[in-house]
């Protein structure tokens, strides 16, 4: 065998290995995004909300009332907002909250006594002594100012981190995922309760799919 004949075979074998690692890697990817696909709809209905007047779905009434200790991801269809009234339902009953919003604060209509936080990036001080204002791209930031209130509080504190998803555009997702993990972890120790509403249709499936299996998440 002449050394190009050997040559030419080793370049056919390398392409055959080359073709047959292809394929596997293809056929891998199938199954990893057809398990993720599956365990989203597993989520999905196990967190299936009731029925209640008029067909529309939603939460648990005893969550609606007392949101539970932890963070919970709330992916809303059909313009549904259950995270407010949620939010709103505990500070009726006496828990100290913080509302985190790209809208004007003082326009949102609670009227509780709340710490309130307007993710703007254009104000850059105070527009008065009941609003802070943090850019939506400094996610250490805004930790910092959570987690303040919270170690000034007396661990009932719930906090509506508002319309989500314009925090998200902000950032990159590692940054996100990563930010609500650091959340995550406060709520446990302190025992806090962190709401993040987020509208179901609009987040790419694969972002869907990321966050309902890396917090716990409820779809109505």
């Amino acid at each position: 065998m002449t050394t190009a004949q050997y040559t030419m075979y080793m370049m056919v074998f390398l392409l055959v290995l080359l073709f047959i690692w292809l394929m596997f890697r293809i056929v891998q990817y199938r199954k990893r995004t057809a398990e993720i696909d599956e365990r989203a709809r597993k989520i999905s209905t196990m967190n299936a909300p009731t029925k209640v007047k008029k067909g529309r779905p939603s939460l648990d009434r005893k969550v609606m009332e007392a949101p539970s200790v932890g963070l919970l991801v709330i992916m809303h269809k059909n313009g549904q907002t259950p995270a407010r009234e949620m939010f709103v339902n505990a500070l009726s009953k006496g828990r100290k909250g913080i509302l985190v919003t790209p809208e004007d604060p003082r326009e949102v209509p609670i009227d509780s006594d709340i710490k309130r936080i307007w993710l703007n990036r254009s104000i850059v001080k105070r527009k008065g002594e009941d609003v802070t204002i943090v850019n939506p791209t400094n996610l250490s930031g805004l930790l910092e100012e959570v987690n303040s209130f919270i170690t000034a509080g007396d661990g009932s504190t719930v906090v509506l981190l508002d319309q989500f998803q314009d925090l998200m555009n902000a950032n990159d997702l590692p940054r996100v995922i990563k930010f609500l993990s650091m959340l995550r972890e406060r709520s446990a120790k302190d025992r806090v309760s962190i709401l993040v509403p987020l509208p179901y249709k609009t987040i790419p499936q694969r972002i869907r799919n990321q966050i309902m299996e890396s917090f716990e998440t409820v779809v109505v």
